[in-house]
């Protein structure tokens, strides 16, 4: 291999370690965010794998542009319609708190519980408030496979 492509694989290793970094920003957050508003760690830790499912890993269009965490629509969906409606019918937020804080009232408002014992009855819960369109098995699916991203 030759110093070129060491430096290459150097410099290619240091951003996907600062995209994650990025990353890891953004769960924690949601995480203290959740644990703030009394959600046991366990609920918290599946609200930042739902985020990371409904964004893409945090790369949509959605998640940058309109900081969009949640995938929340306007109109009717979001328990307070903190943000702007974008072209698109999906909230725009000021900020990435604004959309952690919206999900947030969301789930206050629709009764849904801050201590669920698994994963599968948060997603339960999720579906019969309408929270997602997808059929259950792969909306659950999906959310797993972030599951193990979440830092």
């Amino acid at each position: 291999m030759n110093t070129t492509t060491k430096w290459a694989l150097i410099v290619a290793g240091l951003y996907w370690a600062f995209k994650s970094f990025g990353k890891g920003a953004i769960d924690s957050q949601i995480r203290n965010s959740f644990m703030n508003a009394g959600f046991n760690s366990d609920n918290a830790k599946w609200w930042a794998a739902v985020s990371r499912f409904e964004t893409g890993n945090y790369t949509s269009e959605l998640a940058i542009k309109y900081n969009n965490y949640f995938g929340m629509t306007s109109p009717g969906q979001t328990g307070v319609n903190l943000g702007k409606a974008s072209t698109t019918n999906f909230l725009k937020y000021a900020s990435v708190q604004d959309s952690v804080n919206d999900v947030i009232a969301w789930v206050t408002r629709n009764n849904l519980s801050k201590q669920y014992p698994t994963l599968s009855t948060l997603i339960a819960a999720m579906a019969d408030n309408h929270y997602f369109t997808e059929d259950r098995v792969i909306y659950f699916n999906g959310v797993t496979a972030d599951l193990i991203k979440v830092l």
